[in-house]
């Protein structure tokens, strides 16, 4: 057999998968590091415990609590115009004069005056001439009918429990006739014992009588009396006892006699319910009974709705020419009116103390029926600046919270109403402010612009971040933390992206709703260099 030798070069072969493995570790770990240094670079805080005092800031439109208003009666000529916008006026205050009414008008107001009391005259006439329509008769015979309807309907429903009635009235008047039975039955047997026991009681009265008497000898004869006087002892304990045993006989005879008038009385009643019940009719008599009436009610309901169809023409007519007619008079009427008030007027005056706000006249313009010509702030009721904040930022403030103007004080302003914006009332609400002016310093206007600033308390947070790492998109507040993985080659740092709710900000810092953060050790990014990254992405830490 030929003799097998070893591989000649086996160590060489040995060598050179060690140097590949070596090579490759080299490879892997450099392009590790290169890949690395490839990837955004992130600097890391930790949220932490801290005291905030933010402030809100708001600008808003000026506006009055009360605006008086003067509107025109009708046409006129302007003559001359007072006042201006801004201008402080008194309630009758001449804000501008009205060129005198003309001849031509004068005369169309007597025209239309005489046209009135034409249609007044008129009106009288035919209201003398106008029959009445009464039904007050027909409507009396539908009650009365009515109500013999209803007794009828009554009674039937009585007749038809007829029998079950005079059953039940029977049954109290047997049971309440054995009570009275039981009762005397009772006397009979208490009076027979209580005449025993009250002669028991008679002889011993007589005992004592005679023992008395015998005690009373021995002593009047100056004999001794000790048996004599046990006598009387004796009788005298026979007596009581005798007594003792009569009262609840007495008593129980007191108690019967009262149960058995009571017992009485209720037999009366019960005889009487009986009564009552043997005389309601038949089922047959009132069925009867109950048609009759029906027929006496729908006859009255048929007079009443004939007699009105009878007059109903007539009626319609004559509210339709009375419609007619009461158009034409109220018609007249504001004509006159209008003319009156149009050709009296002299001047478009103030209709209260106040600010003008808004004026659409000047001289020689000419009014038109129902332009407003004059509005007037009503300064004494105030003025007011709604502004639309923030949900989050209207859950910092309360009605009666004080603002301030630029350079001014918490007095400047009081928070009166918060509701939500119509436009966006999930996101945003309109904070009314009053103002607060008191001696006119600040001579607010209607359309001036106000910036107002709220102050809220210092406050302590638990979890406080940089601004820097807080961002705001398309609505959105979020902030970007890091989720650590493990490979065989080190840790990997992905960034992910967390919805936040911010609790109070100021120039540098936010406070955060600390539940967003829990599962990420309260670690957020504040700064990246020029490599952008998204929500996913892996980043590198900066060193610390």
């Amino acid at each position: 057999m030929k003799e097998m030798k070893a591989f000649p070069n086996r160590k060489w072969v040995i060598k050179a998968a060690v140097g590949f493995l070596a090579v490759m570790l080299l490879l892997t770990f450099f392009s590790n590091t290169i890949m690395n240094y490839s990837l955004p670079q992130v600097t890391l805080v930790y949220a932490s415990w801290g005291t905030m005092s933010s402030s809100i800031t708001g600008t808003g439109t000026v506006e009055a609590f009360t605006q008086a208003k003067v509107t025109a009666a009708g046409t006129r000529k302007i003559d001359t115009v007072n006042f201006g916008v801004n201008e402080d006026v008194v309630k009758g205050d001449i804000i501008a004069t009205l060129v005198p009414a003309t001849e031509e008008e004068k005369e169309e107001l007597k025209t239309a005056q005489a046209a009135l009391d034409a249609l007044l005259q008129q009106k009288v006439i035919s209201d003398l001439q106008k029959p009445v329509y009464d039904y007050t008769s027909f409507e009396q015979s539908i009650s009365d009918a009515q109500e013999v309807l209803n007794e009828a309907k009554t009674n039937l429903a009585a007749a038809q429990g007829k029998d079950a009635a005079v059953n039940a009235a029977q049954s109290e008047v047997n049971s309440i006739q054995s009570q009275i039975d039981r009762i005397n039955n009772d006397l009979l047997v208490l009076n027979t014992e209580n005449t025993a026991k009250a002669q028991t009681v008679g002889d011993a009265q007589d005992n004592l009588n005679s023992a008395q008497i015998a005690l009373d000898a021995k002593i009047a004869a100056g004999e001794d009396y000790t048996a004599e006087q046990e006598a009387v002892r004796q009788a005298q304990t026979a007596l009581d006892q005798a007594n003792a045993d009569l009262a609840p006989v007495t008593k129980a005879i007191s108690d019967k006699n009262a149960a058995l008038v009571s017992a009485q009385k209720s037999l009366d009643a019960a005889n009487v319910k009986l009564s009552t019940a043997q005389a309601l009719p038949s089922v047959k008599d009132a069925e009867a009974s109950l048609k009759g009436a029906q027929r006496s009610y729908d006859a009255a309901v048929k007079s009443l709705a004939d007699q009105k169809k009878a007059d109903g023409i007539a009626q319609q007519i004559d509210a339709m020419t009375e419609k007619d007619k009461q158009k034409e008079i109220a018609d007249a009427q504001k004509k006159v009116d209008d003319l009156t008030a149009l050709a009296g007027e002299a001047a478009v005056t103030a209709p209260a103390d106040g600010r003008i706000s808004s004026i659409n006249i000047s001289n020689g313009s000419e009014t038109t029926k129902g332009d407003i010509l004059v509005v007037v702030d009503v300064t004494a009721d105030g003025y007011k600046v709604p502004i639309t904040f923030t949900s989050a930022q209207t859950s910092q403030m309360q009605v009666g919270m004080g603002a301030r103007l630029d350079y001014g004080t918490e007095e400047d302003a009081v928070i009166v109403s918060i509701k939500p914006d119509g436009t966006d009332p999930r996101n945003k609400k309109i904070v009314t402010f009053k103002l607060n002016d008191p001696n006119n310093w600040y001579w607010f206007a209607t359309g001036q612009s106000v910036t107002l600033s709220l102050n809220n308390r210092s406050q302590d947070y638990t979890c406080v971040v940089p601004l820097s790492a807080v961002h705001e998109e398309s609505g959105e507040t979020f902030v970007y933390t890091v989720k650590t993985k493990s490979s065989p080659l080190g840790d990997r740092y992905i960034a992910v992206k967390v919805p936040v709710t911010i609790l109070a900000k100021d120039d540098t810092n936010a406070a955060l709703d600390p539940a967003a953060l829990g599962e990420y050790s309260a670690s957020v990014i504040t700064e990246t260099n020029d490599k952008s990254f998204k929500s996913g992405d892996q980043v590198r830490l900066a060193e610390s």
